[in-house]
């Protein structure tokens, strides 16, 4: 029996539509990111971004569940100074985001904020 994943998506016609990824594919996209990415059971993911796009919950949820690092996943709809202080205060080492989270984020001025322990962006166009 193949079992399927069933994601809904606008795709890039606009047009909503269902994705289904069957088990070897979503293992098959896994195991490419993690030879790509070389995540470590001591990275910590932080997701900025929603959670329901096939990206988010293959090429990350399901990658840092697969290697058993951590994963912070809070509210999205917050300011960039609060996904900033975020970033400081949790230490994430992956961070997780669209261009246009990555666009308010370096916009922000005054302060700067200590993001040291980041060692991977993953920037991803959600559509």
């Amino acid at each position: 029996m193949i079992k399927k994943l069933i994601l809904f998506s606008s795709g890039t016609s606009g047009d909503y539509k269902a994705i289904g990824l069957s088990h070897r594919a979503i293992m098959n996209n896994i195991d490419s990111i993690i030879n790509y990415m070389k995540p470590r059971a001591d990275d910590v993911f932080y997701i900025a971004k929603s959670m329901v796009h096939s990206a988010t919950i293959t090429g990350e949820i399901l990658v840092s569940l697969m290697i058993g690092s951590k994963i912070i996943a809070l509210n999205t709809l917050v300011s960039p100074r609060i996904i900033l202080t975020r970033m400081e205060t949790l230490k994430p080492t992956i961070v997780c985001l669209n261009p246009t989270i990555l666009a308010l984020l370096l916009s922000v001025k005054g302060r700067r904020y200590d993001l040291k322990t980041i060692r991977i962006f993953i920037l991803v166009e959600l559509q």
